[in-house]
């Protein structure tokens, strides 16, 4: 199956901060980098609603398959998933000491979701433990919340450790054998 332009493209945004270190980055640049425009949000939405259902969990399975994706959602903050392709995640999410660990897989039942349970995630905001959550295909593959990503575990996340505690406006720097893919 060939995958939608806006797909492609939304996932591979070049984004990363340089240099070694996290970049610290406000949240209104953080929300600037991560919110579509309304006319390009209805093309996307519009090229997701000509997929069948099956094309829209293909896209959005192959979407975090053995990926790892720099995310930020207002009211989180910026989080590290890495999604192993054996159905297992590794989160490097804010204010947490470890690793958050869980997986992820398709549901179809009722239309393609892709979902997630987490085991150990507590919200860096309201301390409050996130056990799952379900993403439609139209939000998932509009790629509004994706500030980068790339192939594999980078960051090493699967081994358990992070690289250090992070706040919620830190945007990790890609190592160096991850630049650029």
């Amino acid at each position: 199956m060939q995958r939608p332009v806006f797909f492609v493209a939304a996932l591979m945004l070049a984004l990363a901060p340089g240099g070694a270190q996290a970049e610290k980055v406000s949240e209104k640049d953080l929300i600037a980098r991560t919110t579509l425009d309304p006319a390009e949000r209805a093309r996307r939405e519009a090229e997701v609603a000509t997929m069948t259902p099956g094309q829209q969990g293909e896209a959005m399975a192959a979407a975090v398959t053995d990926r790892t994706i720099i995310y930020y959602q207002k009211g989180h903050g910026v989080y590290v998933e890495y999604t192993s392709a054996d159905g297992r995640l590794f989160m490097w999410y804010p204010r947490n000491g470890g690793v958050v660990r869980g997986t992820w897989g398709l549901r179809t039942m009722g239309g393609p979701k892709l979902c997630y349970q987490y085991r150990n995630a507590v919200h860096s905001v309201t301390g409050e433990y996130e056990p799952d959550e379900c993403i439609s295909p139209e939000q998932m593959l509009n790629g509004e919340a994706v500030l980068d990503s790339r192939s594999g575990d980078p960051f090493g996340l699967a081994k358990g450790t992070i690289p250090y505690p992070k706040s919620p406006r830190d945007v990790p720097a890609w190592p160096d054998a991850a630049k650029g893919g």
